[in-house]
């Protein structure tokens, strides 16, 4: 499967970072991106053109019914991308595992705080797996 250059460079990134983790891992039936099992820790970086919701640049394809902001932060009726990746989510949550999604153009603008991102939530899944928490 060819992945995207800015998921390649986060993957190199976590490298150098000294983090280890699975690439393409199924977990709760679904390919994961980036997971780190032992942590229970599922990362995804979606391309901002998708059609997923991206904030910066999603626009609907076609006119649909608004909904509540509360219930949809992009303020429209959502994708079918935008459900696949909810019910995705929701899927691993009831798995007991931890989501966190990226855009493209967050890697591109600022890899570093994505990184650093991803190091300080498996600090905190660290921290509450010793029961410290």
């Amino acid at each position: 499967m060819r992945r995207p250059m800015f998921l390649e460079e986060l993957k190199e990134e976590l490298r150098k970072d000294g983090l280890e983790f699975a690439e393409d891992e199924v977990v709760a039936g679904m390919r994961v991106h980036i997971a780190f099992p032992k942590e229970r820790l599922a990362v995804f970086v979606s391309l901002c053109s998708e059609g997923c919701g991206c904030p910066e640049h999603y626009e609907a394809l076609q006119p649909a019914e608004e909904a509540a902001p509360s219930e949809n932060p992009w303020g429209k009726a959502p994708t079918a991308c935008q459900a696949r990746l909810e019910r995705e989510t929701h899927r691993l949550e009831d798995a007991k595992w931890k989501v966190m999604r990226f855009w493209e153009h967050d890697v591109d603008r600022d890899i570093d705080a994505v990184v650093d991102e991803i190091r300080l939530a498996l600090e905190d899944l660290q921290y509450q797996a010793s029961g410290q928490a």
